[in-house]
Order: C-alpha cells, then structure tokens, then sequence
C-alpha cells in the first residue's frame, strides 16, 4: 500500500512539473543563436574587361615564351619569340623551359643579394603552386598543371643557384644560355622577337577581344552586344588579317566586368555606387568595386560594368565569369525569422532561459523569408546573446 502511494506521489510531482514547464515554455521549439552574415546580392554571367595589349605576327607559326603566363614583365622587355613555319613541338616545349629557368637566374642576379631569406621565399612560392596544381588536377584543368609544373622547375633551378652563390648561378646559366642556342639551332626557323609594348602581366593565350572590348568603350555596351559575347564559346583570334596577336600583355592595376541583369535587379544599382564583387567558383574572397555604367533597359534587362582595382588571382586569365554583386552586407547574431515578434511597436524575440520564456528586445538589421540579422548588443543585461537559446514558434508563449 505504501508503494502505491509512493508511485502515486511520484506521479503527480511529474505531472506537476511538466504542467508547469509547459506553462511556462508552452512546448515552445528553440534553435540556438549564432553568428552570422547575410549579403543583399545578384548573380549574373558576364564579360571580364581588361588593358590588354597585343603582341603581333605576321605569319602563321608557333609561339615561344621567354616568361611563364603570368609574369610581370616591364615595358619593351623581351617575352619570346615567334618562330615562322612548321616547328617540332618537343624542341619548342624544351626551350621554352629553358628560357623560363634563365629567366629566373635574371631575377636572381638583380637581387640584392644572395641570402637564405631569398632561398626560402623561393621555398614558400613553390609550395603555393603545388597547392595551384592540387586545384588544377581537381578542376581537370590539365594545360595549367603542366604549366605550373614547369614554373616550379624554373623556381627549383633558381633556387639552386640562390644557395650556391655567384659562382654556382654563373655556371648554371652559361648552361642554361648553351641549351637555348643548340634548341634554337634545331627549330631553324625565321625568328620574329616579341616585345612587351606596355608594363604589366605577360600572357600566353589571346582570344581575339582584346581590341574588341575595351575599359574605354564598356560603358557603350549594350544588352544585344553582351549577349552576343556570352552566346560565344571561343571566339575568332586570327581572322587571316594580318598582323594578328600571339600573345599579350594585361595591365592588372585595374579591369571590369559586364553582366547582364533583369531590369528589376538593375533597378538597385546606381553609378558610382560602391559593391563587392566576388568570381564565383574561386575560392576567393569578394573585392571592394564601384559600378560604373549601367545600360539603356532592352528587353528588361540591363548591362552593369563594374570596376576593381583590388587583385584577384588569375583574373587576366578569365574572359567569360559568374559573378556575384554584392550590395550590402549585414553581420551580426542570426535568428529564423519567425522568431522575431513585432508587438505594440516593440520588436523582440523569447528566449529559454531554465525552462522560462523570457522577452529580449532585438534591433533588427536586416529580415529576409528565412532568416533575420540582429545587432549583437553585449552591453545590455535584457540583450540577446550568442548561443542562447531562441523560441521560434514565439505564439506558443
């Protein structure tokens, strides 16, 4: 008989206590309150607009790099040669390595000296490219990869005679100079030398835009012109007009990208007005940019040009990108949007402190269907904080 009355009084104090905590918390459901960032944004594909200067030929043969694609070189340096006729690919690939690694012995001479620090930031560049050809691999991309295994290569040479000194980097280039005449000898071939016209990023590849479009004529660019670009998966390099370009050189101190948009999206952006931009795809983050022009609306849409001059890795590679234009961005703690109550104009949340619903008034930062930014207030006693457990179904309270 006392068990049973033991087992009874049990059971009402369960009872009792789950009454109560419903009363309190009303079988309300919480998530937890944690950082978060939210970015007012449109995506579009678009045209990548640079300073590109081209170097001609006029006649059909092959290219041979003196530098690595994406080497800085100075204006009126030496960048190749354009070799006339039918050449043997094996030999030309081999002297092209060749004139990469003598290329870095140059680099090495001009230093200030020939110290350890240089040895090891030589160390640090190899090992971000062979992180470059990890992506590369991944991304399938297998031309980059055997181009950035020959830059490594260079750099190992040029290494090389960093650490053994003056008299070990005169050998190995007098080497290197003898290789590069008995590969010459062999391509026996009428040589044109290519010359940088302007400073900047030297690059192997052209895509026939380089004329075409322009820093000073992207603002005329129009929505039936950008679509046309976009519509294009390669486009014409040598039209057999002759000279025709061969390679380039990209001035990195400032480029653009087009994007088309809808006019409802366009109508957010004005000129001059400041954004981030982010090359989607890249793991990179985005850069500050302003909007330049914006387009006549045609078949509702419009045409954005955004300019930056922040750096992004590679972008004097890339014609054809997705882009992300950012227009403001809000940071602070991130809660569902139906945790926010809007109430005798209070604006607050309930949050479950021990099993009691407790009001914490919130300042509101940005709102969208899902989810809302408020602003993280560590000041306040009655503030919400990071980590606390929010009630997201606040009708139950």
């Amino acid at each position: 008989m006392k068990k049973l009355i033991t087992v009874a009084i049990l059971a009402a104090v369960v009872i009792g206590c789950w009454s109560l905590y419903t009363n309190y918390t009303g079988g309300s459901k919480t998530t937890v309150v944690v950082s978060g960032t939210y970015e007012e944004s449109v995506n579009a594909n678009g045209i990548v607009i640079r300073k590109e200067y081209p170097i001609t030929a006029d006649a059909q043969g092959t290219l041979q790099s003196n530098v690595a694609s994406g080497t800085k070189v100075t204006r009126w340096a030496n960048v190749g040669y354009w070799y006339k006729g039918n050449v043997d690919p094996k030999v030309s690939q081999d002297l092209q390595e060749v004139n990469e690694r003598i290329h870095e012995m140059n680099i090495a001479e001009t230093s200030d000296s020939y110290v350890n620090q240089d040895a090891m930031l030589i160390d640090n560049q190899i090992s971000a490219l062979s992180e470059e050809i990890i992506r590369y691999t991944k991304e399938g991309n297998f031309t980059k990869v055997e181009e950035t295994k020959r830059r490594i290569n260079s750099l190992m040479g040029r290494k090389t005679a960093v650490s053994g000194g003056n008299s070990a980097m005169s050998t190995l280039k007098s080497e290197l100079e003898n290789q590069k005449q008995q590969l010459e000898a062999q391509l026996g071939s009428q040589r044109q030398n290519l010359t940088a016209p302007h400073g900047g990023i030297y690059c192997d590849t052209v895509d026939g835009l380089e004329t075409q479009l322009t820093m000073e004529n992207s603002n005329s660019l129009g929505v039936s012109d950008l679509e046309n670009f976009l519509k294009q998966d390669k486009f014409t390099v040598n039209t057999g007009v002759t000279p025709f370009p061969v390679c380039k050189v990209v001035d990195n101190s400032e480029w653009q990208t087009a994007v088309l948009v809808s006019k409802k999206d366009a109508q957010d952006f004005q000129v001059e007005q400041k954004v981030r931009l982010r090359i989607t795809g890249d793991e990179h983050e985005a850069v500050e940019a302003k909007v330049s022009s914006i387009s006549a609306e045609q078949n509702g849409k419009n045409v954005i040009v955004v300019t930056s001059s922040k750096y992004v890795p590679d972008i004097y590679m890339k014609r054809s990108v997705n882009v992300d234009i950012i227009k403001k961005e809000y940071s602070g703690l991130k809660v569902p949007s139906e945790a926010v109550v809007e109430q005798n104009s209070e604006t607050f949340v309930y949050i479950n402190k021990l099993g009691v619903a407790e009001k914490r008034p919130v300042n509101v930062l940005y709102k969208a269907e899902d989810i809302a930014i408020i602003k993280e207030d560590n000041v306040r006693e009655d503030a919400l904080l990071l980590y606390d457990d929010v009630i997201i179904n606040p009708e139950s309270v």
